[in-house]
Parts: C-alpha cells; structure tokens; sequence
C-alpha cells in the first residue's frame, strides 16, 4: 500500500505448533504513508464474520505474553547452563492443554520484542550473512508455539536484511510493526502491520509497532520508523470492524516519562490517550522493561479504557491476559505476571531444542583468543578503572586498520559491562561478558568549536565513584583512547560532579577543574591551532544510558551538550568484533588452536548434578576418558553432543562428551 491507501489481505500459515490459532490473515502495504480506505483480499481469500457466540456464557480468550527476551533463552557460560525458556514453554504446553477441547476456550502466545540481542545466543545469528546460523530466539518461541511477535528497536541492530533472514528461516510466525517502512526495493518477507488471527471463531486482530528510539541504522536508509500515533491512527478505522478483539503489540516502551529506556513520540500511555476511548481492547507492551499487574490487574494501568500490560525483561516473567468476548464487546478481566523461575520446565523440550543451541554457543565462548591481560598490556587492560580507556584504544587502531584516519576514540559506560580476567588466558566468553551488546562504531566529525562544548558537558558528568557505574547513576561520562588525557579535580571533596570548574567557561583556568591535552598538547593550544574537524570514533550507543540523568539536568535547568548535532557515519565495523581482533593482535593468539572438548563424567552421587570437565588435544571417547582417570569403563552409554557414540568416536573441537550409566550399569 502506498498512497493509494489500499491494504491488502492474503492467508498466512498459522504457527504449526501454535497454541490455538486455527486460520491466519496478512495484512501488506505501508498505513504509515496514508489513512486506509479499503481492505483488498487476494484471489480466493475470504475474510471471516463474526462468530455465533454461546448464548449464556462469554468466550475466555487467555493470552500469554512476554517482551525483551534479549536472548535469555538459558543462562549460559563456557561450562554451564540453566534453563530458562524451557521454563516459559512448559506453561505454554500446560495452557494449550488446558484450553484443548474447550468450545468456549481460547489461547494466543505473542512476544513483544528485542528477542535476540544482548545475549551469547546473539553469535549464532551473526552480525552478517556470511556469518549467520539460526535466529535461535525465533527458532524456540516457533518451537513453543508463538503466534505473532513485534519487532523490537533492537532486533533491527544488525539491519532489516539480517532480521528477514532470521525471521525467514526460523519465524514460523509473522512479525509485526505497522509503522516500520522499509526503504522502496527493499524485500522484507515477514514482516506485516498487522495480523488476523482466528481462534475457534473469534477474530484477534493484531497491530505491530516499534520504538523510533534507539534505533540503530547500520545501511543508512535501509528502513525508516515513523510516528506510530500516525500508523494506528491510518489503520484502525478499516481494521477494527473485522475483529471480535483488537490488540496492540506495542514496543513503544509504557510512556515518554518512563526513566528505565529512552522513548521517543510516544509509549503506550500517549498511545492509548491519542485514540478514542476504547478503540483497542488492550495494549501489549515492551522496551522500557516495565513490570505492570505484578501481583494482579491493577485498574490504574487502564488509561482512556485501554488496559496496557507488560511482562519486565530477561525471561523473568510471563504475563497472563484474561479476556471475555460477547456480543456486546471485549473486556480484560484478568491480568497478572508469573514469576518464570517458579514455573515447572518443559525437560523434554529443553532437551529437543535448547540444549543443541546451547552446546554451539558453549564452543563459541570456550575459544581461546590468547596469554591473559596482564597489568603491563595496554596500559592495564586488566584494571577495572583502565578498562574504558582499553576498549577506546581498541577502536581507534581497527578503525585506523580499515582506513578511517581518526584522531582519537571515545566510549562510556555501555561499552564496558565486565572486567577482564588476569589470572588465565582469554575467552571469546571474556570479550563477550564486556561488550554484549550489538553496538557497532560509528564516526563523528567534531569542529574544535563543538568538541570544546562537548568536554565542558563531559566535565558535568563526572562520577566521583569511578567505573563500574552502579544501574541507575549512569551520566555519559566518557572516556578517551591514548591520544587524549583528561583530569577531573574536584574543588573540594563532597562538591557534586556539576559544581566542578571547568577551565573553558571565559573565567580563566582555576585552581581545580578538568585538565585535557590532545596529542600531548595543551587543548587550548590545540584548539587555537585546529583548522578542521576531528574524526572521532564511538559506539553507536553512546550516552543512551544517561537519559534519566540528563531529563534530571535540564528540569534543573542546566544547559548539556545535544550530541545529535554531530551527525553519525556507519564504519561497517561492530564494536565486538573490533575488540576480538585487537585482543588477537595484541596478546598474539595462536592460529594454531588446540582441540578442546568437555567431558560430563557420571555422576558418583545419585541425583547429584552432572559436573564438566574441560580437555585438551583428545581425538577419541576412549582416550577422553582415559584422562579423567576414573576407573572402570563398563555399564556406559556414551553421546557425544546428545547423539549417541562410542568409545572409538572420533572427537571435533567444542565437541561435548557425556557418559551415562546404562540401566542395570554399575
């Protein structure tokens, strides 16, 4: 649909697994550009009527949701795991088995987004198509059961090309944002404004949206998001008289005042108070990780007669939505979150599905990059309070190494989430745990003029507490690569970091304030002396954790630096991959790796968890085992990652080796 404000309706394939969708309805076409005057079906497709409802009770619609996954699929290391959406599939199964056989029962599973990133799961999609795997997210909640999902800010990291081949491959469910509009020739299967889907007769109608905030454009121009008020706004008049009950899945974040992400033209409050009262039936949210219904319905989460619900972040919980339909209309009864720890798991479907995607991520974790950081390497890598400074450097030379002459490098607080180990070599694992975030780099042209406001913001935001910043305190204070050295003097001991003198505000340089030089020299000289702009490498998430903070400030009235002055360009390089091969480069890693395997022994305690032992240069089980030093090899079945084996099997590196006693074994 462009301007001609036609949508258009084909039949999808509901989930094969799904909870209860019995038929499918796609909606295409682009209702960001232009109100809808008609809903067109394709050839052979016919819309339903309503459904014949039972005269003396109403049809219970239960509906499952969750949002800002991040990819906590399991808790998972380079040695261990614990389960966690095998926690949510089982209540999914459970659910499903409750409403099967009901007439006057009904079940929809939906995610609300950002389901990928920020989780090692993240490295079996790869931030390119050469590199990619599975969407392992997608391929578990197809698994469970899913129905529809929304596209998160997120789960565009990587692009709308590497989201769509994701979703192609694993999404066996649409994906859902009304105001998402990819660029003209851009292919996006999958991805749809909304859905119809119909559940032993009644018709949901879903509608997608997705946050304009932080949204990362790695192909400039691949996609736009536009203002989501004006996409439902298009949408609704055509789409509301062909549904029994109408949803939002909303990744707008719970309201524009919310301190816990960054939202940006509306949340679901100004969502529900821009429409008409009562036009949709609920709001499903996500992105600002809100827990909403935490012990119950709580009616003043109802704004303008629209109930809005969301389920935190993290796997933690599952929300839950009662809703009864009759002919008179649809009305939320019930609402709650389920605390997901406290909910039996689906063994059989973490064995089936997460636990093979767990062992290819345990392997990526486990490779080796090189010695361990020692205090002397890159000026103390190993330091806590020297690592920003180590992730900068790392920046500057990768960007220097693909061409990028910049003068120096920046980062704060997002880039740096874990210390680095100095007592055992490096793992991809460390690296990760540093910066396990999608975020990639991205270059910014400073005139000396904007540079010089940009220290003097830089000095406000000065945390006297140092690195790691506790959750909540983070201002975007930034540190520098090696070229540029900065000093922050506190005029007395107890003064707050916005009360510190800065030597560039026209008073002269004081006695104490922030002391800088650039290249070794003074920045005033250096500044007096610069005839052009400074290229200057950062993340591409810079300063997105300090919102709560800067809100703070400028209520306060104090005037802080706008950082989109400086306009971003795209390197291609992702933050992660640069810090790998500067580790690489620096601590000279061997290209020779050694064969590495794990080893689950059999337990010697009944019940006792399974324990694993990480080997080295093994080529067989028999020789394995023979390592572990553990005896007699008898009454053993062998399965080498969850197939079975024997004792001559050859071994591959990453392999896992688990040795069970056999029925009747000793």
């Amino acid at each position: 649909m462009g301007a001609d404000g036609i949508l258009y309706a084909s039949r999808g394939r509901p989930n094969p697994n799904s909870s209860g969708a019995d038929a499918l309805f796609l909606f295409q076409g682009t209702p960001a550009a232009a109100p809808v005057r008609a809903i067109v079906a394709a050839a052979g497709v016919t819309l339903p009527g309503p459904p014949d409802f039972a005269p003396d009770r109403p049809f219970r619609l239960r509906l499952l949701h969750f949002n800002d996954l991040h990819g906590r699929l399991a808790d998972v290391s380079e040695h261990a795991s614990t389960p966690v959406f095998a926690h949510l599939a089982g209540h999914i199964k459970r659910a499903r088995e409750d409403c099967a056989g009901q007439a006057d029962n009904g079940l929809l599973v939906f995610a609300g987004g950002d389901d990928l990133i920020g989780s090692p799961f993240a490295e079996l999609m790869g931030c390119r198509p050469n590199a990619f795997i599975c969407h392992p997210a997608y391929r578990l909640y197809a698994a469970a059961g899913v129905d529809a999902g929304a596209v998160g800010n997120h789960d565009l990291d990587w692009g709308l090309g590497m989201l769509a081949l994701g979703a192609g491959q694993d999404a066996a469910f649409p994906l859902l944002s009304a105001n998402l509009v990819p660029a003209a020739g851009t292919e996006a299967p999958g991805f749809y404004p909304a859905a119809l889907l119909v559940v032993k007769g009644i018709r949901v109608g879903v509608i997608g949206l997705t946050t304009p905030a932080e949204i990362k454009h790695v192909l400039p121009g691949e996609f736009a998001i536009t203002d989501p008020l004006v996409a439902v706004g298009n949408l609704l008049p055509a789409l509301r008289p062909l549904c029994d009950v109408l949803i939002v899945l909303s990744h707008l974040g719970y309201s524009l005042a919310s301190a816990s992400a960054v939202t940006a033209a509306a949340g679901d409050v100004e969502l529900a108070q821009a429409l008409p009262h009562g036009a949709v039936d609920l709001i499903i949210g996500g992105h600002t990780h809100s827990l909403l219904h935490e012990t119950g319905f709580d009616p003043t989460r109802r704004i303008n007669g629209i109930p809005i619900v969301q389920a935190g972040a993290g796997g933690r919980y599952l929300g839950e939505v009662v809703v009864d339909i009759t002919p008179a209309g649809a009305a939320v009864t019930e609402a709650r979150l389920h605390s997901v720890a406290a909910l039996a798991e689906d063994v059989a479907f973490g064995a089936l599905h997460v636990q093979p995607l767990t062992e290819r991520v345990q392997r990526v974790l486990g490779e080796s990059l090189g010695a361990a950081v020692q205090r002397a390497d890159a000026g103390g890598a190993g330091a806590k309070t020297e690592l920003p400074g180590f992730v900068a450097d790392a920046i500057a030379a990768r960007c220097r190494a693909a061409g990028f002459a910049v003068d120096f490098a920046l980062v704060d607080a997002s880039s740096v989430c874990a210390e680095l180990p100095t007592d055992r070599p490096l793992t991809f694992g460390d690296l990760f745990r540093l910066a396990p975030y999608a975020d990639s780099i991205v270059l910014r042209r400073f005139t000396p003029a904007q540079l010089r406001a940009f220290l003097d913001d830089n000095a406000l935001r000065y945390n006297p507490t140092g690195w790691p910043v506790a959750e909540g305190e983070e201002r975007g204070f930034v540190q520098f690569s090696r070229e540029v050295r900065c000093r922050v003097e506190m005029a007395a001991a107890n003064d707050p970091p916005r009360r510190c003198e800065y030597p560039f505000s026209g008073r002269g340089r004081p006695e104490k304030g922030y002391q800088c030089t650039i290249a070794g020299r003074d920045l005033e000289d250096e500044l007096a002396a610069r005839t052009r702009p400074y290229l200057v490498a950062c993340s591409s998430f810079l300063r997105q954790l300090a919102h709560g903070w800067e809100r703070e400030q400028r209520v306060a009235g104090v005037a802080l630096f706008d950082l989109h002055t400086v306009p971003e360009e795209q390197t291609g390089l992702a933050l992660r991959e640069a810090l790998v091969a500067h580790v690489r480069e620096l601590l000279g890693a061997s290209t020779e790796a050694k064969m590495i395997i794990y080893v689950e022994p059999p337990s010697l305690q009944s019940g006792a968890p399974p324990r694993r032992e990480r080997l080295e240069d093994v080529r067989t089980v028999a020789e394995a085992w023979a390592r572990l030093d553990l005896g007699q090899a008898s009454g053993l079945a062998v399965l080498v990652n969850g197939r079975l084996a024997d004792w001559r099997t050859e071994l591959r590196d990453g392999d896992v080796v688990r040795l069970l006693r056999a029925p009747g074994g000793g």
